[in-house]
């Protein structure tokens, strides 16, 4: 009789002679050592992300002020859309701010593996905790530089402006 098509046997063992529901020591150790490459993969990739949502944040805030000092739009328009930069990079910040979290909740269980497999004192995870204040204080300095300059034009729009727009004659000034 033939070998079921799962690679089995009828003995119950697959071809290369090992208990298929007989997890070894080896096979916990090559599985962890697989996750770890995956989760500090996917570390790597968070770290990355943030300072690309930081430069997005930067551009889409940039780019829609810039359209706001270009385009005129009547007055109650303007009310709204003048705030539009900050509500942006603020709900980009939180997002950059929960792939951070979310990065030391992983550097965290990194590390929990390390101990297990008996490495102390090394790992890429450390790093960040050594020195979080740096790490903090450098993504509220962008982040308040960014949301601060947004508040401020907005502000400043709010006080100076009659009319809707930020620069004198912009209505007149486009045909």
């Amino acid at each position: 009789m033939e070998a079921p098509e799962s690679g089995m046997t009828q003995a119950g063992k697959d071809p290369t002679g090992k208990q298929p529901l007989r997890v070894t020591d080896d096979d916990r150790v090559d599985f962890h050592i697989a996750e770890f490459q995956v989760v500090k993969g996917e570390v790597t990739e968070l770290l990355r992300q943030t300072s690309t949502i930081l430069t997005f944040a930067i551009s889409t805030a940039g780019g829609i002020l810039a359209w706001l000092f270009t385009h005129p739009m009547s007055p109650e328009s303007f009310k709204w859309a003048r705030w539009l930069p900050l509500g942006v990079s603020a709900l980009l910040g939180l997002l950059a701010l929960s792939y951070l979290i979310r990065t030391w909740d992983k550097g965290d269980y990194l590390q929990r593996l390390e101990q297990e497999f008996g490495a102390k004192g090394f790992g890429f995870e450390r790093g960040p905790r050594k020195h979080p204040w740096l790490i903090v204080a450098t993504h509220l300095i962008l982040w308040g530089a960014l949301n601060g300059s947004t508040l401020t034009v907005a502000w400043y729009w709010h006080q100076n402006s009659t009319d809707g727009q930020a620069l004198p004659n912009t209505k007149d000034s486009h045909p």
